[in-house]
C-alpha cells in the first residue's frame, strides 16, 4: 500500500513539476528612460500633494532655514559674513534637504 502511494505522489509531482520546469520564460521587456518634459502628473491624488509641496510646504522650508540661520552659515562659511555658526551642529543638511 505505501509503495503504491508512493508511486502515486511522484507520479503526481512530476505531472506537476515537469512541465513548469521545460516552459520558457518570456523575456522581460528592456526599459528605456522617459524625459522629464514628457512627465506629466495630472491625477488627483499626487497632482494635489505636488501643489501643497510647491506652494506651501517649500516656502514654509526656505522660510524656515532663512529663519534660523542656516541659510546665513553658508554665507559665513563663505567669507563673506562676519559671525560664528548658528544652530546644531546639522544644520547644514537641511538646506540641501530643501534644495
Amino acid at each position: 500500500m505505501k509503495s503504491r502511494s508512493s508511486r502515486w505522489l511522484t507520479l503526481t509531482l512530476a505531472i506537476m513539476v515537469v512541465p513548469s520546469a521545460t516552459a520558457e520564460e518570456p523575456k522581460p521587456r528592456e526599459l528605456s528612460a522617459v524625459q522629464i518634459t514628457d512627465v506629466q502628473i495630472t491625477d488627483t491624488f499626487w497632482a494635489a500633494r505636488m501643489k501643497i509641496c510647491r506652494e506651501a510646504t517649500l516656502p514654509y522650508c526656505f522660510d524656515t532655514c532663512e529663519s534660523t540661520g542656516r541659510i546665513s552659515n553658508f554665507v559665513k562659511a563663505a567669507g563673506r559674513m562676519e559671525g560664528k555658526f548658528e544652530g546644531i551642529w546639522f544644520n547644514d543638511s537641511d538646506v540641501y534637504k530643501v534644495l
